[in-house]
């Protein structure tokens, strides 16, 4: 976990006034072209998707909320413009025959806490509905709106999920992997180099010819190493729950303005065991600069103090 990025995301509003990065002008790629050059093909283990902005308020309070739209799934994060730290949301179908009718959960500071959650309608370029707190005590009206301004990037999203069953033939045990990446919508200098952070971040090299080679590789040697694994514990383990293993690795935006992009690596993994692990690591990522920022970027300061400010607001939300 990133200690610092929620201290970077509240920074970030600062350089709003500093200008954004002048676009050259012409016919931007669609989304579709650009999954297709990274080796991607639409098929029925591959799921397309987009990333969606919108900006609106909660409450009457100005909110921002980083959207991934995959498979009639919206997940991502949203934060109040004047506090800036992202909150985790994931949603579901409020009911299977009301396609367009969502709740949205949110992940609470503490696991004990009740669980806030939206009752929304997801219709064109709005959402529209109400915000309830964990015990249903409050409710304030959600509005919000598709949002695209200067200074912000566009991208695409594709996720690969694949099952290696440990015997042929057999659906258990077996090892689920899944890969969702998002890629920047453009050719400008600064969508190649954020695409260049992003394959960093899933941890392709210089070998893969591209995405979906990489994606390929690593979620083959995943498999190969399961079934090493469950063929050296030999044949009395077979049928363990424990060795229905599961990984997922999703890039998702948290903030997304001002030239500006920071990245999400959210990792799950269950290997066996009482319960799986999950990790997240941030990237902050200067497009206008071609550079991945670091908190020394963004001011000077007392190490010492600082830890003493932040020590205690990690400790009540992680």
């Amino acid at each position: 976990m990133s200690k610092y990025a929620f201290v970077l995301l509240i920074l970030f509003g600062v350089l709003a006034g500093c200008g954004n990065e002048e676009q050259p002008a012409g016919d931007e790629p669609k989304a579709a072209e650009l999954i297709a050059e990274e080796g991607f093909e639409a098929d029925d283990d591959i799921v397309q998707g987009m990333y969606k902005r919108y900006i609106g308020t909660i409450a009457d309070m100005p909110v921002v909320v980083n959207l991934t739209d995959l498979d009639a799934r919206l997940n991502g994060h949203y934060y109040y413009e004047k506090i800036g730290l992202p909150i985790n949301i994931y949603s579901y179908h409020r009911d299977e025959d009301a396609e367009n009718e969502f709740v949205f959960g949110e992940y609470p500071p503490e696991h004990k806490d009740p669980q806030d959650k939206w009752y929304v309608t997801v219709q064109g370029d709005s959402i529209v509905g109400v915000w309830v707190n964990g015990d249903s005590t409050k409710s304030f009206p959600i509005s919000l709106k598709e949002d695209y301004p200067e200074g912000i990037m566009r991208f695409g999203i594709v996720s690969v999920e694949e099952s290696f069953p440990y015997k042929e033939g057999a659906s258990d045990p077996a090892a689920e992997v899944s890969y969702t990446v998002i890629l920047p919508m453009g050719r400008s200098a600064g969508a190649q180099y954020v695409k260049a952070v992003i394959s960093q971040t899933v941890g392709c090299d210089t070998n893969a010819k591209n995405m979906q080679d990489c994606i390929q590789q690593k979620i083959e040697s995943y498999g190969k190493m399961y079934r090493q694994t469950m063929s050296d514990m030999g044949e009395d383990m077979d049928n363990s729950p424990m060795n229905n293993w599961d990984e997922s690795i999703g890039i998702t935006i948290v903030y997304n303005a001002n030239d500006i992009v920071v990245l999400d690596r959210g990792h799950y993994e269950y290997s066996g065991g009482a319960h799986g692990n999950h990790s997240d690591d941030y990237v902050n990522i200067d497009v206008r600069h071609q550079k991945v920022m670091k908190l020394d970027d963004m001011m000077t300061v007392d190490s010492a103090r600082l830890v003493q400010l932040i020590t205690p607001q990690l400790r009540k939300r992680f």
